[in-house]
């Protein structure tokens, strides 16, 4: 562990950090919200995850790199003192065991000031019941309702040309469902190196991972330098996978994990 990441470590033993800042669960493995300055659960973290990074950029504590400025701003805040500033005007509160349609509403509306109907008695036994029922279903399998895919996009080798000069701007889009990851492009050159992490939000993993490499081009259309479907309904919670698929022309490398919200 880096010196500088051992800081956060510390931070998270303060009163406050040690849970989550909205549902005040305890993660053996805490995710933090970086501009907001607080420390999360995995399930609100997915939350924050959908509200897009330019209001909540999310970063797993042990398992993503760390900037220097990033751990500033998290030192810099806290759970205690975001909760502060951030608050949802109803007497409902969220704790580790609340739906995530009503989990993600409710995080919503804190930290985008949208409004928020807190539920009846009946609204919140009936969603509770309708999770119940999602799980029972799933029962027994591999499949679960919510999770996150952590992607490490490595490297290509050996991609086609499609600039004058022989070379590429590649760049590469990672689909499940609505949701999509895009990586940077990578400018003149048919070797390109990422090192760089995605996420997306899983609703089924039954569905496949869609991968599309892709030529930018400043004038005119992308041109497609490939695409691959890929099973995601294998792979075991936090056990990260490398894999390498080939295009028709060359081939690219990276890691994937995957992380379930719900049990």
């Amino acid at each position: 562990m880096s010196e500088d990441k051992s800081q956060l470590y510390d931070f998270l033993l303060l009163p406050g950090n040690e849970t989550c800042a909205d549902c005040k669960a305890k993660d053996p493995q805490p995710w933090a919200s970086v501009n907001l300055g607080i420390f999360l659960c995995i399930n609100c973290a997915g939350c924050h995850r959908a509200l897009g990074a330019h209001v909540s950029k999310v970063l797993s504590v042990s398992l993503d790199d760390w900037k220097q400025e990033d751990i500033k701003s998290v030192l810099s805040v806290g759970n205690e003192n975001s909760n502060l500033k951030y608050s949802v005007p109803s007497d409902f509160k969220l704790t580790s065991s609340t739906p995530m349609s009503l989990r993600e509403s409710y995080i919503r509306a804190k930290y985008t000031k949208t409004p928020f109907q807190a539920p009846t008695e009946k609204e919140l036994a009936h969603l509770i019941e309708e999770n119940k029922l999602k799980l029972e279903k799933h029962r027994g399998s591999e499949l679960v309702s919510k999770g996150i895919l952590k992607i490490v996009l490595r490297e290509g080798k050996g991609l086609s040309s499609h600039d004058v000069g022989g070379k590429s701007d590649p760049y590469v889009i990672f689909k499940s469902g609505n949701q999509v990851a895009k990586s940077s492009i990578k400018k003149e050159t048919l070797d390109p190196k990422w090192n760089e992490t995605l996420m997306l939000n899983i609703a089924d993993l039954s569905q496949p991972l869609l991968i599309e490499v892709w030529d930018w081009d400043r004038f005119s259309d992308d041109d497609a330098m490939g695409n691959v479907s890929l099973r995601i309904d294998n792979l075991k919670p936090n056990i990260p996978e490398e894999r390498i698929i080939n295009l028709e022309v060359g081939s690219i490398s990276f890691e994937l994990e995957y992380f379930a919200l719900t049990k």
